[in-house]
């Protein structure tokens, strides 16, 4: 059986916002400063969108994700339940809906990439592929969540103290 055009909608729906996400969080300066202060394009990437999906909270609600684990893991957890229809049902995989989901993640991949299969632009990648982690493990996102703490409360001080707009 055909996917709806219903499931069709909701997948590409979900990959255009995927690109308009990664898109403004390599374009922010909290990008900029964590790819300066790690030197990592994956770890910036991954702190960067935590940063931003938190960003989409109240202010109150954000300070209470970036210091309360507890309330940070119902958070997370209900992200990945979400994003359940694209990974499984209770009765097992949605092989149609996952199917779709997954064929749009390696267009979005492979479009990173140039006729060589060379990378033409490796930080994009790097969100790409962070972005699909994020959707995926429950355990990468409290992980990041970790990292971004440590990043938040040891790297941002010392850049306020010496002037830094953060």
């Amino acid at each position: 059986m055909a996917a709806s055009v219903e499931q069709l909608n909701t997948v590409e729906t979900s990959v255009d916002g995927w690109r308009a996400f990664i898109e403004e969080s390599m374009q922010s300066d909290f990008y900029r400063l964590a790819r300066e202060r790690t030197g990592s394009a994956d770890q910036a990437a991954a702190l960067t969108l935590l940063r931003n999906y938190l960003s989409t909270f109240s202010p109150q609600e954000q300070r209470k994700l970036e210091t309360n684990v507890e309330e940070f893991y119902r958070y997370a957890q209900g992200f990945i339940n979400e994003l359940a229809p694209y990974r499984y049902s209770n009765s097992g995989y949605d092989q149609r809906v996952r199917s779709l989901f997954i064929g749009k993640i390696r267009i979005l991949l492979a479009e990173q990439k140039d006729s060589e299969g060379q990378l033409v632009s490796p930080e994009r990648y790097a969100f790409v592929r962070t972005l699909v982690r994020f959707c995926s493990s429950l355990q990468f996102i409290v992980q990041v969540h970790d990292d971004y703490k440590q990043f938040l409360f040891r790297e941002l001080p010392q850049l306020r103290t010496r002037g830094g707009a953060f």
